[in-house]
């Protein structure tokens, strides 16, 4: 490259970069940032009245407006991979052919006059020498890293654009399943294949596509993780309309009407609803990661997701302490106290109280195919909101305390909540939730908690209902329109 041709090629990048960011500024920088106003007031009159086909319908129609949104977001993500694509092309010149102010020889000269100007505006002395240390310094590289640097903040601003507007259309997302969930879930299925041996085949089969996407970052075929993203999210919207929903209907309605199979039943459907759950956090995943792998390779945002990755092993989360059945907790309360375990059985008398302006309890009692109850306590939460309800059959992880605070001072479990920030320095699975903790969460609250939903106004649709899907106080602060 010569001197000329850097300096055209400059030149022209500079211009298009100002052009450009004004554009950006005035649409995504500020307060007025286009977040699509979330219409749960809608959503939750049709979900309190039932009307399952009114509540698909409208939230396919809010998923088509917000999916135009991602698209123009997108656009301007392409938009910045060019102007950076511009910038690397003109690295080597930058080197070659713009050297730092403070190698000239009238670099004395200019730098007096910087500081006089400075000074006649009243620019702190320790102010003043930082910027003229800034600008004597910025040429060669110095000058390339501050122009991707302007670059990274317009992709902050997107990625900050992006994160809100994908909230939004998990928010509609969950909402569309479920409704269609509860429009047939009195429907018998008829389903011709064994149901445990399917949800097993499709857990599998999801996980391992994480996996292959993991194995792709870690050795940074860029290629092959966008293919395999693409195909993750497809696979999961077939999946989920012809396989899962019908079997989470199916087991539903088995878990309802069982007379026998206590354990079985309420497993089978404990695990469709789990891989309900992971299916649409997996869907969020794709578009999340997605977004992340398609910025220019100079961008940190692009980075992160590579580098960072070298740190995690793919693992699941998993919870401490063994399956204790209800029936030892009460005949040896003494030998289990202070124990971090796993108890397990169908809820029942959940109860939320508000003890004060800033605090709620949850109880509820676990009951076991005996007939035997172990009382459960979860402070700061309703825990009927992420999906919770009575007759629920659940897995709950917590303490065990024989003389519980929160339980009045009987037995009962604490149950935990998930230390993401911890587990996600060396976890796959957990810096993937931590990355969408305010995008869409797997267990509403991270709770060590898995259960069966219910069908109706008043169970797996609760999330939905009450608005917990995502971080709201980012979303419905922003108020304006499409």
């Amino acid at each position: 490259m010569t001197e000329q041709n850097f300096k055209l090629g400059l030149d022209a990048f500079v211009t298009k970069v100002n052009a450009y960011s004004g554009r950006v500024t005035a649409e995504y920088r500020d307060i007025s940032i286009p977040i699509i106003p979330v219409e749960s007031g809608k959503v939750y009159q049709h979900i309190v009245t039932n009307h399952w086909h009114d509540l698909k319908v409208f939230s396919d129609t809010q998923l088509a407006g917000v999916t135009t949104k991602l698209l123009q977001i997108k656009n301007h993500q392409a938009d910045v991979n060019d102007l950076v694509e511009r910038l690397y092309q003109l690295k080597g010149g930058f080197k070659d052919y713009c050297p730092e102010p403070q190698t000239s020889n009238d670099w004395p000269s200019i730098k007096t006059a910087i500081e006089n100007d400075l000074s006649t505006n009243n620019v702190p002395t320790a102010t003043a020498d930082d910027i003229v240390k800034r600008i004597g310094n910025t040429g060669g590289l110095n000058l390339y890293k501050y122009y991707l640097k302007q670059l990274e903040m317009i992709a902050n601003t997107l990625n900050y654009a992006f994160e809100r507007h994908l909230a939004i259309y998990m928010y509609y997302y969950n909402s569309s399943v479920y409704a269609s969930y509860n429009k047939d879930a009195s429907v018998n299925q008829n389903l011709s294949f064994n149901v445990s041996t399917r949800i097993r085949t499709l857990k599998y089969s999801l996980e391992g596509r994480l996996s292959t996407i993991y194995r792709n970052i870690k050795l940074g075929d860029v290629n092959d993780v966008t293919r395999f993203l693409n195909n993750l999210d497809q696979w999961i919207d077939t999946k989920l309309t012809q396989e899962v929903l019908p079997i989470l209907i199916d087991t539903n309605q088995q878990w309802q009407n069982s007379t026998s199979s206590f354990y079985s039943t309420g497993k089978k459907a404990m695990k469709a609803t789990d891989l309900s759950q992971k299916m649409i956090f997996y869907k969020a995943s794709s578009q999340h990661l997605l977004w992340l792998n398609d910025w220019h390779h100079e961008l940190k945002l692009f980075s992160d997701l590579y580098k960072q990755k070298n740190l995690l092993v793919d693992e699941k989360v998993v919870w401490s302490g063994s399956l204790t059945s209800i029936k030892d907790l009460i005949n040896n309360p003494t030998s289990y106290d202070g124990r971090e375990l796993i108890i397990r059985g169908k809820v029942k008398n959940l109860n939320v109280r508000h003890l004060s302006r800033n605090k709620v309890l949850s109880t509820a009692d676990i009951e076991d195919a005996n007939g035997r109850t172990m009382k459960v306590c979860l402070p700061y939460i309703k825990l009927d909101s992420g999906g919770i309800v009575e007759d629920s059959f659940v897995y709950i992880h917590g303490e065990f305390l024989k003389s519980n605070p929160e339980a009045n001072g009987d037995k009962a479990v604490s149950i935990k909540r998930l230390n993401l920030g911890d587990l996600s320095q060396q976890n796959w699975e957990a810096w993937l939730r931590l990355e969408l903790k305010k995008v869409y969460e797997l267990v509403p609250h991270n709770l060590t908690a898995v259960y069966s939903g219910s069908s109706g106004n008043d169970g797996i649709i609760n999330p939905v209902k009450y608005t917990i899907t995502f971080d709201r106080p980012n979303l419905l602060k922003l108020k304006t329109t499409i």
